[in-house]
């Protein structure tokens, strides 16, 4: 058991140790110049201070030496070179070290933005890159949370890598003049700083089982401060008085983590006042011993100044060398989320999308020609165990207008975003023109699918990018955007803007403008206007629009989606009507299918719905 231990703790260890290297490659990517340059200056800095401890005794020895040799002498007979020559090189010493302290901590501090950038650009990168299952895993938000929590560690040991270099000079320069004492000296100082190594990589280990235990409190102290500050919420909070029974949640899981907080700390500093003494001793012993050198003549005055100064040099920097020791230990537990998920596999998670080697997959078809076949599809989300969709099977020709019919649960979104092919199918394939959807590569597909979803993004953008963004290549084009406008019914929005199109949205941005749930969606049906795509798909497209609005978009809705193969959702029935063909979901399963009045006639399920939503109208 006890060398099970050891071989785990040299296994941990070893990886973090390998941490280093990685640490050092992103500061030298993220900016060669000023990485060189904090190390540079870090070294002068450091440098200065053994320099500054062998002149002063220089100094002293030249001192004691001239009144010896010229006792009685006039000033003019004493030699002012020998001894101000040190004395200058004392002064350039200490202006290069202020000097050089000063630059590096300028250096660092740029330096130190520089990195900031890279790693959390390299952050996010990868947050965009991974499936959208990795977002239905709970697992995966903790990896997430960790990773941005600890993110200025990562920046810390950055910095230390830097400081290191000149730290380790100066304590090895310092060493050697330690040595000129006795050689058992280095020993006596390395045996009373080493136990600060064991404490601080102790407390490295207990802060950190702490963080992991309590991601989740954490996590939750998060969502309720923002919470209390959310505007969207703010109204529901203050009509049911949730504000206090929220703020006593908040407190009850902060008071839990800062309780094993502080108790991790105290045990800490209760250690570190014991090793404060044992250090001190051990250094008051080599001052006797160096105080006894000197009554027996065997070493100068100006010796044992040095040996005083670099005593307490070494027991300073040693000390704070394993204090930085520790504190790279801790760094480097917490760095391990940070490239821990830098290092995600992309099958990481139930769900994840398979993908092939870009040799293996086929061009999209342009035009498409055979249309869309989903054969005997079936789906459950990632981690559950509840079939939203259940051997489903159909077929869409090209160019067809296609509604999508349920109630609310019966599987209507999950299908379109098969589709899009956010996920695979858990049983069965969707076919496109004869071929399985991962045939082709997933960023050629979704460029040939325009989509607006039920909770469509409000961008506190300007009104020109939040149609734009529908497709990157043109967002810059402002008559393919006016044009995207007018197709969503979006151009009556704009012109009432005070900048029109430049206009920012959303009250996150000063002099920004919010607007009305219908109107957000004018501006994201535009979007999905925006591009020039062969599939249209509209996830109740009209839901937050008024009756007259819905209809003027579906006045022209034959002319919006002119040889495009479109699929919508909806559960306004006197839009559904109009549709080509309509699929009916009841509990994942297409129950019925075929043109409205094919429906009605069959007297099934979609006649009863629309009938009972046409008797509120008489």
């Amino acid at each position: 058991m006890h060398l099970s231990a050891l071989r785990e703790k040299w296994q941990t260890f070893h990886r973090l140790l390998g941490y280093y290297p990685r640490v050092l490659k992103m500061v030298w990517a993220a900016s060669p110049r000023y990485a060189f340059l904090a190390t540079f200056f870090a070294m002068i800095g450091s440098l200065a201070a053994p320099a500054q401890i062998w002149l002063t005794k220089v100094i002293i020895d030249r001192i004691i030496t001239t009144l010896q040799r010229n006792a009685g002498t006039p000033a003019t007979a004493i030699p002012w070179n020998a001894l101000l020559l040190p004395v200058g090189a004392l002064m350039v010493v200490l202006v290069l070290g202020e000097v050089g302290r000063r630059l590096a901590e300028s250096t660092q501090q740029i330096l130190r933005f520089q990195v900031e950038h890279y790693a959390r650009c390299l952050l996010l990168e990868k947050a965009t890159q991974l499936d959208l299952a990795f977002y239905d895993s709970t697992t995966f938000y903790d990896q997430l949370d960790r990773a941005n929590q600890e993110f200025w560690r990562v920046l810390n040991l950055a910095r230390l890598s830097t400081d290191s270099v000149g730290q380790f000079l100066s304590l090895g320069v310092t060493l050697a003049l330690v040595a000129q004492l006795h050689p058992l000296a280095m020993v006596v100082l390395l045996v009373v700083a080493l136990p600060r190594l064991v404490i601080d990589t102790q407390y490295a280990q207990d802060m950190f089982a702490l963080f992991v235990r309590q991601t989740q409190a954490r996590r939750m102290v998060e969502y309720l401060s923002g919470l209390l500050v959310s505007r969207e919420a703010m109204k529901e909070i203050r009509l049911f008085g949730l504000q206090q029974p929220f703020l006593q949640r908040f407190r009850y899981f902060w008071q839990r983590f800062f309780a094993e907080t502080t108790g991790i700390i105290f045990t800490q500093e209760r250690k570190h006042v014991v090793l404060l003494i044992f250090s001190a001793l051990g250094a008051g012993a080599l001052w006797v011993f160096a105080i006894a050198q000197a009554l027996l003549g065997r070493i100068t005055i100006g010796e044992l100044t040095l040996l005083i100064q670099a005593v307490d040099r070494v027991r300073t920097d040693m000390g704070d060398l394993f204090r930085r020791g520790g504190i790279f230990y801790e760094h480097s537990l917490f760095v391990g989320n940070f490239f821990g998920f830098l290092d995600l596999k992309a099958d990481a998670v139930e769900g994840a999308l398979t993908h092939k080697e870009s040799a293996a997959l086929i061009p999209f078809p342009k035009p498409i020609r055979q249309g869309i076949e989903f054969r005997n599809v079936s789906f459950r989300y990632p981690g559950t165990e509840r079939w939203i969709l259940h051997n489903l099977s159909c077929s869409i020709q090209v160019g067809a207008s296609v509604a999508v019919v349920g109630e609310n649960g019966a599987g209507k979104t999950t299908l379109v975003k098969l589709l899009a092919r956010f996920y695979d199918p858990t049983e069965g394939a969707i076919l496109l023109d004869g071929r399985d959807l991962r045939d082709y590569d997933v960023n050629a597909l979704r460029q040939q699918i325009g989509v607006i979803f039920q909770d469509f993004v409000r961008y506190h953008l300007t009104a020109k990018e939040n149609i734009g963004l529908g497709d990157l290549a043109y967002s810059d084009d402002l008559p393919r955007i006016m044009q995207a406008a007018e197709k969503g019914g979006a151009v009556p929005v704009i012109e009432r803007l005070p900048n029109r199109y430049e206009t920012f949205l959303g009250k996150t941005f000063e002099d920004g403008v919010d607007l009305s749930g219908g109107e957000w969606q004018k501006l994201a049906l535009g979007r999905a206007f925006m591009r020039d795509a062969q599939i249209l798909i509209l996830d109740e497209p009209t839901a937050a629009l008024d009756a007259l609005a819905e209809y003027e978009v579906y006045k022209r809705f034959a002319e919006l989606t002119a040889k495009k193969t479109t699929i919508f959702i909806s559960h306004r029935f006197s839009t559904v009507r109009m549709a080509q063909q309509i699929l009916v979901l009841e509990s994942g399963q297409l129950v019925e299918q075929g043109t409205h009045t094919e429906l009605m006639a069959c007297n099934g399920q979609y006649a009863k719905m629309f009938t009972t939503q046409a008797e509120r109208y008489l």
